[in-house]
């Protein structure tokens, strides 16, 4: 089982109400199942920066940590789709967070659930290291959208936190082999 369940919010007590409700009854459900493995998207980084949807996936993963089926937890940069939703607003102004980021081919994430429960697995990240406001107006032009990127910087240690790096991987990790380019190149086509 891949739990990839999720809200939109920067709120921590929403975030953190959200991840430990979903967790805890997909965790029953998962026991009462007899699911061998449940393997659980996470952020690279969520337990460095302290912004409010992280501390959501901070429980999140203590949950699954402490929960009576083998489990994975896999943490990733943002996929490549991350900027997309933003994008599709009926809004010709998207606001985007500047962030430094290795976006990840989603495919990776599956790659982990084939195999069997591997505790904290290592963390992936994609062989680009791109700023998440490029990503988003290149995305909109191969898609042929309009759009007003405009970059916004978190304030605080949060925003410093995520231009500078806090959310990149440090030390080992497992590099996708997908790029961006190959990414866009397949938005262009469709």
């Amino acid at each position: 089982m891949i739990d990839v369940a999720n809200i939109v919010t920067t709120r921590r007590k929403t975030a953190v109400d959200f991840f430990s409700r979903t967790t805890g009854n997909l965790i029953a459900a998962a026991r009462a199942g007899g699911v061998a493995h449940l393997v659980t998207l996470s952020i690279v980084g969520s337990d460095e920066v302290d912004f409010g949807y992280y501390f959501g996936k901070r429980a999140q993963e203590e949950l699954v940590r402490s929960g009576a089926v083998p489990w994975t937890v896999v943490r990733a940069t943002q996929f490549f789709e991350f900027p997309e939703p933003l994008l599709d607003s009926a809004s010709p102004v998207v606001v985007v967070p500047r962030m430094l980021t290795r976006p990840v081919a989603a495919q990776t994430l599956v790659e982990h659930a084939v195999g069997g429960p591997a505790g904290m697995a290592p963390e992936i990240a994609g062989p680009d290291q791109l700023d998440m406001v490029d990503m988003a107006r290149r995305i909109a032009r191969a898609r042929g959208r309009r759009r007003l990127v405009v970059p916004v910087t978190l304030p605080g240690k949060v925003g410093k936190a995520m231009t500078t790096g806090g959310l990149l991987p440090r030390g080992e990790y497992l590099r996708g082999r997908r790029t961006f380019e190959a990414h866009l190149a397949s938005l262009r086509a469709a």
